[in-house]
């Protein structure tokens, strides 16, 4: 893209002539999705002496420029944290070594796109024993591989989710483990400021309960000894006189 210069009559009166001409191309605008500013990159053509450097001007509204920045005798320039979903209206100038500076060239628009926000998945692997239950809305898909249930939750980067383990009727949790790591028997587990996919995994054992047997006098209970009894299980007992 051609940009002319604009000459000013209070402005330098050798280099006024010099540069008619001054070429400034767009370049590269989002460097990464991650990101929540993004860059513009600039290049041009040198000018010989007596142009010892160049500015490059810039600003969201046209012909208003905020800022300014001097990159000396380089004829490439990156424009770095600028926002994302803005305008930027850019113009350049160049100036001797006294400090007498052209007028601006024409306008560069350059529109940056909006942000693309990062998300990550929670992979929640519960057996058929309980269940493992994000809070909110989050976006989920659910699949089974043999007795167990997966659930995979998509989380925006920097947020926070919350799961609560819930054990079926008869059932506790045994162990919970986030991205491998143990946490024993907890009913919710937060995963904060998301950053990186991770796992959770809940682990649940049916309960078991102990029947003591008492007898007085004038009879006998077989078995007499204390015997153990799972959730939904029976125990058989007699009685003798």
């Amino acid at each position: 893209m051609q940009l002319h210069c604009k000459s000013t009559d209070s402005i330098r009166g050798t280099i006024a002539w010099l540069f008619t001409f001054l070429l400034l191309m767009l370049g590269i605008v989002i460097f990464s999705q991650e990101a929540y500013s993004t860059q513009v990159g600039l290049t041009w053509t040198r000018f010989s002496d007596p142009v010892t450097g160049y500015k490059i001007y810039y600003g969201t509204a046209s012909g208003s420029y905020t800022q300014n920045i001097d990159v000396s005798k380089v004829t490439t320039y990156t424009i770095d944290n600028l926002t994302s979903g803005s305008t930027y209206y850019i113009a350049a100038t160049d100036h001797d070594a006294a400090g007498n500076e052209s007028g601006f060239s024409n306008e560069l628009i350059a529109t940056i796109p909006p942000a693309v926000q990062k998300t990550y998945s929670i992979t929640a692997t519960s057996d058929s024993n309980g269940a493992i239950i994000p809070s909110g809305n989050p976006p989920v898909s659910q699949a089974s591989n043999g007795s167990s249930t997966i659930k995979i939750v998509t989380a925006s980067q920097g947020t926070n989710q919350l799961f609560t383990i819930s054990p079926n009727a008869g059932y506790y949790l045994a162990d919970l483990k986030a991205s491998g790591t143990s946490l024993g028997v907890v009913s919710n587990y937060t995963f904060s400021n998301e950053a990186a996919d991770h796992t959770l995994n809940a682990t649940f054992a049916i309960n078991n309960y102990s029947i003591t047997v008492t007898v007085g006098t004038g009879g006998s209970i077989s078995p007499s000894e204390a015997s153990a009894v799972t959730s939904g299980g029976s125990l058989a007992y007699e009685h003798r006189r």
